[in-house]
């Protein structure tokens, strides 16, 4: 697969994936967040740097693996960051889990390039589940 292609199918699916959550695709409110306690190993410039580096490197693998196996995931990927974002915080666990055993299924079937997505997964589910015990800790 060309780079022109990967860079424009992960753009798209982004965008595609961010409209069916009828969100802006391009703006990210911590609004909700900033209100709670910041988790430990969390900053916020650095989770948008971070997840910029994941983004380049999900379009290398694209691009190396050649498959589309890849996308399904993808999309789990960005729909959590609005099930995080507005604090529904049980939905981004789940749907970060799911993400991370998909990712561990590709990394045992198809690359193992997928193991620094799974590190990432991770981290999403371990953001999720602190805010929600912080929220459960507030009420």
């Amino acid at each position: 697969m060309h780079w022109g292609l990967a860079v424009l199918i992960q753009m798209n699916l982004t965008i595609v994936a961010r409209f069916v959550q009828l969100v802006h695709p391009f703006k990210i409110k911590y609004n909700l967040l900033k209100q709670l306690d910041q988790a430990d190993y969390f900053d916020y410039s650095v989770i948008k740097i971070l997840f910029s580096i994941i983004i380049m490197y999900n379009v290398m693998c694209l691009k190396i693996l050649d498959t589309l196996y890849l996308c399904p995931c993808w999309v789990c990927l960005v729909w959590w960051w609005e099930y995080f974002l507005s604090t529904r915080f049980r939905i981004a666990i789940a749907i970060a889990l799911l993400d991370m055993l998909a990712y561990a299924y590709l990394c045992q079937f198809v690359s193992v390039l997928m193991i620094p997505n799974v590190v990432w997964c991770i981290y999403i589910v371990y953001l999720s589940i602190w805010y929600q015990n912080c929220i459960s800790s507030l009420s």
